[in-house]
């Protein structure tokens, strides 16, 4: 608790007790560093101060304002959490990490870090940074991110946070986890805790904590066509179903493996919307894309081609002819977005 106190970052989030910008920070914070998510905090903030004007917003403008940050189930479940919140508890979150699990996007880790924070409950946080610190600290191997090594992890926090308060000391675990006891090269020879750490003594740091051996990602090659108009571009709404559901990004094919460019320009005859006769293809194709994702790596190749003829669109295709001057107006993936960064003509 005094490293905390002396080495703390002054982050936003920590000079309040409002449960709705302790929630927005966790839902921005999973899975996104503290440096890339601290913008899109402010931003959310400056646009949606309440968690009722977020529930008003429509899906498109929270998409727009997460683009860049991925993962946008989690954005998907941040609109509904904040419609509950709004219509059936008139904007007060739920004071009970086990109420707050009950709300969408919000899991274990988080309904913790709301409710001791917010709250003052006397729940434990687990996270990468708890699980690297206790392990370590204390020699403990069982193997991390089991539903029984959480509950070990979690009494162990309980066990040690006494009659601190809950929040402040959840946050100087996982602050000394992130800035201190770091998953490469800590430096343990100016650790508070050199002279009782059990991975130090025992030269373990690397090996500790223990944890499950990841399987081997998937791997998916997708080529975009970016069928110019009269400085209209086509895009494509994903489906509900797909990755980057309902995010916008260009008509393609996708394979399991790398393909060649004749064998990819072939597939233009699929595309009932133009027709091979009246478009010029702009050669080479863009670079390779890599995008990796938890589950899958993403290989992309963007083909920029040139049509004579307007488009026969149908609005069931889930395809927009859209102005090119208005592409900027859409919430994007991530990939797409640096390919229009490299590309600023299109946009």
């Amino acid at each position: 608790m005094e490293w905390f106190e002396q080495n703390r970052r002054k982050l936003p989030w920590r000079k309040t007790t409002d449960p709705y910008r302790i929630w927005l920070s966790e839902i921005i914070l999973q899975q996104t560093r503290v440096q890339q998510g601290l913008p899109y905090y402010q931003r959310f903030i400056n646009e949606y101060p309440t968690v009722k004007q977020l529930a008003n917003a429509s899906q498109d403008k929270v998409f727009k304002l997460w683009q860049g940050l991925g993962y946008y189930r989690r954005a998907e479940n941040m609109i509904k959490t904040a419609r509950i919140v709004a219509t059936e508890f008139n904007g007060v979150f739920p004071k009970t990490s086990g109420e707050l699990k009950r709300l969408p996007g919000i899991g274990e880790y988080t309904a913790a870090a709301i409710a001791s924070i917010a709250y003052n409950e006397k729940v434990a946080v687990v996270d990468g940074n708890v699980y690297r610190v206790l392990a370590r600290l204390f020699g403990i191997k069982s193997v991390i991110q089991t539903t029984q090594s959480k509950k070990e992890f979690s009494s162990v926090m309980l066990s040690l946070m006494e009659d601190f308060h809950p929040g402040t000391f959840n946050e100087a675990v996982m602050e000394f986890g992130a800035l201190h006891c770091v998953p490469q090269n800590p430096d343990c020879t100016g650790c508070i805790f050199n002279d009782r750490c059990f991975a130090s003594m025992h030269k373990q740091v690397q090996e500790l904590p223990v944890v499950k051996t990841k399987k081997k990602k998937k791997k998916l090659f997708i080529y975009y066509f970016v069928v110019d108009w009269k400085n209209h571009l086509i895009l494509n709404q994903r489906k509900k179903n797909e990755i980057w559901k309902e995010l916008y990004d260009f008509p393609s094919v996708e394979y399991n493996s790398e393909q060649a460019g004749e064998v990819v320009m072939k597939a233009i005859e699929k595309f009932n919307f133009i027709t091979p006769e009246t478009i010029t293809v702009t050669t080479p194709f863009s670079k390779i894309y890599k995008h990796q994702l938890t589950h899958i790596d993403i290989f992309a190749q963007f083909i920029r081609i040139t049509s004579n003829k307007k488009p026969r669109l149908k609005r069931q295709q889930n395809l927009y002819l859209v102005p090119r001057n208005k592409i900027t107006e859409y919430a994007v993936s991530r990939l797409v977005d640096r390919y229009l960064d490299d590309v600023k003509q299109v946009k």
